[in-house]
């Protein structure tokens, strides 16, 4: 991608000290300069049309959480430092969201063919502009080009198991687009709770809105509209979910009428012409919610045992000339589709829809693993990556019993950033199918805020490298190297996240990692010296406090500053224990690694980094597991 060309000469004097170019997700073409802008406190921004006010007056809302006084000003003004600028005729390889940004001596430039790119390229100016009280506001001069890898970057939120406010909705959506993902998924119905008002039909929140687990709330119709134009000033799109035809307890629990009527507790839809009424009434109330181009119509998990024995059911599958309860899912499925297409909309829907004929332009969430990635490519259908496992962001981060409670699966940093949507090595050429990638957070075991962005964070931020980022230019070291600045960010905004493990670095005669078997905190290290050197590291913008003789380091443990020695006698073992820290006193996990005295070998002298504890774990579920039936997604 062409950037914008050389800056003005200017060289950084000897006392400023220049920022490093840290930004997530990378953009795809960066260029630092020696040198560095100093914003004055009057900084002027130009901007002229809408989409550029808009733009920034975003930036200018966070110059002044720097103490600054900026004005935005015409674009003609001739002493502005900042300048938004849209781009006519357009610059095809821009698209709809890339722009490019220069800051040099003469002060920053921006320009982007949409409101979303000038959005885009504010979030990075932020990045690389940080706060530092008591001294000057500064920016490397830089030139970027940037646009990001797929058009689908996307947050999922399970709303029905436990409810959660829009206020903290909207918490969701501000960290979601600083790092420029695009799509908030907001899974509003299941067996647990109806969240939504639909004045059509007044029971489904007046039963369903008190869900099993966790407790009453629903979004009344101004509640929507809040939260779709607080999305919408931030660019990003909005797409409900309507469970169908699983997954539908809390409706049938208001309407019993829409089951076929063969077991006590039904959550699967009945078939009927009462049915598709009930169905279209709601969408159409979705649809006028929500403008967004796409409604997600579930399709997950049906369990035929309720169409079995129903005569309704086989009325449908004789006249439709359907031979399997696969064919009658289809059935619904496009005639939804359809529906939603007369309404100017496009249907999503969960994998298992594949299982029959459905039309092309339902977008297809592949999340059982490559192969059902591949099936829908195949089958010509536009596909999401949102594999069980990397991407499900309800699985543990570590050993359980150093977390709070998630599902049984383990998902870790830095699996979510290894994860390659594509997968080229098995698409070929239909890797093009692959729209974008999605992370999916289910609350059965989530019931409040805190838990809720622990269980978000960091792992979002891996996930934004993911979707923006082309592959050539992810690079897991230089992640985790720009990942302290945003986790201080996240401290900075009250958000509670996983503090990242510590990594070990040792030196000494012939040192060797092995993994301890089941464990993802843990691993061996052998040695043949009597002395080794230990460093240690972690991404946490705190103190790492460590120990020596096997106990839990707490907040009154060395501290560490320097690499320090362990002196380790023959045929013994010394278990160092580490964890990073807030300043608030919240402790990470606890990683430990035990060194033992080997016996002597030829003297090699070796230095051997640990950079995470998942690189010595195999891969258990990355982009090759398949959940079993009783899994929910």
């Amino acid at each position: 991608m062409a950037l914008l060309g050389a800056a003005p000469s200017a060289v950084a004097t000897p006392q400023t000290v220049l920022p490093p170019v840290s930004v997530i997700p990378m953009p795809r073409d960066v260029q630092a300069r020696d040198g560095a802008y100093e914003w004055r406190s009057d900084t002027r921004i130009g901007a002229e049309s809408a989409n550029e006010r808009s733009a920034a007056n975003v930036l200018a809302a966070y110059l002044r959480t720097l103490g600054l006084r900026p004005a935005v000003v015409a674009q003609s003004t001739a002493d502005r430092a900042v300048s938004f600028r849209t781009l006519t005729p357009v610059d095809p390889e821009l698209g709809s969201e890339g722009y490019t940004l220069r800051v040099d001596a003469g002060g920053v430039a921006i320009t982007a063919n949409t409101a979303a790119g000038l959005f885009y390229a504010v979030q990075t100016l932020e990045q690389l502009t940080p706060q530092s009280r008591g001294a000057a506001v500064q920016t490397r001069f830089v030139a970027i080009g940037d646009r990001p890898q797929y058009a689908w970057r996307g947050i999922h939120l399970d709303v029905s198991r436990h409810f959660f406010s829009v206020p903290t909705i909207k918490r969701y959506i501000d960290v979601a687009s600083r790092y420029k993902l695009n799509v908030f998924h907001w899974h509003l119905t299941d067996d647990e709770g109806w969240r939504i008002e639909i004045k059509s039909r007044p029971l489904l929140t007046r039963t369903g809105g008190c869900g099993l687990q966790g407790g009453c709330g629903y979004y009344t119709h101004a509640d929507i509209a809040d939260v779709v134009q607080y999305a919408d000033e931030r660019h990003v799109t909005i797409v409900p979910e309507i469970d169908v035809p699983g997954h539908s307890g809390a409706a049938l629990a208001a309407y019993p009428e829409l089951s076929c009527g063969v077991v006590a507790s039904p959550k699967v839809y009945c078939p009927t012409e009462r049915t598709f009424a009930f169905l279209e009434d709601v969408l159409t109330e979705i649809v006028r919610l929500f403008p967004g181009r796409f409604v997600h119509i579930g399709g997950d998990e049906v369990s035929s045992r309720e169409w079995r024995s129903s005569s309704a059911v086989r009325r449908l599958m004789q006249r439709e000339h359907l031979s399997t309860y696969a064919g009658v899912q289809g059935y619904i499925t496009a005639r939804l589709a359809r529906f939603l297409e007369k309404n100017g909309r496009r249907a999503v829907a969960w994998d298992e829809v594949l299982a029959a004929p459905v039309p092309a332009s339902v977008v297809v969430m592949a999340w059982r693993g490559p192969g059902v990635l591949d099936l829908a490519a195949r089958s010509g259908h536009e596909v999401i990556s949102t594999p069980d496992g990397p991407l499900y962001f309800d699985a543990y981060q570590g050993e359980r019993e150093q977390e709070p409670r998630a599902m049984r699966f383990v998902s870790t940093l830095q699996e979510v950033y290894a994860h390659d949507p594509a997968r080229t090595d098995l698409l070929g050429a239909r890797a093009a199918y692959v729209i974008g990638a999605q992370a999916n957070l289910w609350t059965e075991e989530i019931a409040t805020p805190d838990h809720l962005f622990y269980m978000l964070l960091p792992r979002e931020l891996a996930l934004a490298e993911v979707a923006w980022t082309p592959p050539v230019r992810k690079s897991w070291p230089s992640f985790n190297a720009r990942l302290p600045s945003e986790l201080g960010w996240l401290v900075q905004h009250g958000y509670r996240f996983r503090i990242p493990d510590v990594a070990y670095s040792l030196s000494g005669e012939d040192v060797r990692f092995a993994a301890v078997p089941g464990r993802i905190d843990s691993a061996v290290a052998e040695t043949a010296s009597p002395v080794v050197r230990v460093a240690l590291a972690s991404a946490a913008p705190g103190p790492i406090r460590y120990t020596t003789d096997g106990s839990a380091p707490t907040s009154r443990s060395a501290l560490f500053r320097m690499p320090f020695d362990v002196h380790v006698s023959p045929g013994t073992a010394v278990a160092v224990k580490a964890a990073a820290f807030l300043g608030d006193g919240s402790r990470g996990a606890v990683s430990t690694c035990t060194i033992r005295r080997a016996p002597s070998r030829a003297p090699r002298r070796s230095l051997t980094t640990f950079p995470t504890w998942s690189d010595l774990v195999s891969s258990r579920r990355a982009d090759v597991y398949t959940p079993p039936p009783t899994s929910m997604p």
